[in-house]
């Protein structure tokens, strides 16, 4: 009889542990589901405002069969005036910012060249690096740059051409990690 007791004992003791687990579990569901219906519509919108979906986007603009995708850089035409050209790019950084400052540093293709566009912009700068946050492009050059022979027409090559995203509401030429000086004459 003892023997009858105890096994019914043991069968109570897994029935109050699933129970348990069940009760435990199902608050776990609720929970998440309160905690998502809070802070969903929150990260819903984050996820929209940061762009990210934008930049993913943008990222499937990598031909597939040549390796390269097509980027617009802001050369100077013969007559003058700042023309936007499309060329063709080997992504190098991990944007398509990062891959339209490298073609603009790189100076126009034999394309651009043969319709008259030139660079104002010192052959030997190189990019450093390139951030975006919060609609500011912040690109960082080498000093190479100050030895531009225009240096108020190649800040706004730089300018013109990283504008040309929509998302970017303004641009931070920094060089050597220092901030390039903002005079009054440069186009803003």
């Amino acid at each position: 009889m003892d023997r009858e007791k105890d096994q019914g004992e043991n069968n109570e003791a897994p029935q109050a542990k699933k129970k348990k687990m069940l009760v435990a579990w199902i608050a776990w569901v609720l929970f998440s589901i309160a905690m998502f219906a809070l802070t969903g519509p929150s990260i819903i919108e984050a996820v929209k405002d940061s762009g990210i979906l934008e930049l993913m986007a943008e990222e499937s603009e990598i031909q597939k069969d040549s390796g390269k995708r097509t980027v617009d850089a802001c050369f100077v035409s013969y007559d003058g005036s700042f023309v936007l050209y499309s060329q063709k790019q080997k992504p190098l950084g991990g944007s398509v910012y990062h891959d339209c400052i490298e073609s603009l540093l790189s100076g126009p293709d034999y394309t651009a060249l043969s319709q008259g566009a030139v660079t104002f912009i010192a052959p030997k700068t190189s990019l450093i690096g390139l951030t975006f946050s919060n609609g500011v492009l912040y690109i960082d050059l080498s000093k190479e740059f100050l030895k531009s022979p225009d240096l108020e027409k190649a800040y706004r090559q730089i300018k013109l051409t990283a504008t040309d995203f929509s998302r970017v509401k303004d641009v931070i030429i920094l060089v050597e990690g220092s901030e390039l000086p903002r005079k009054e004459d440069y186009p803003t």
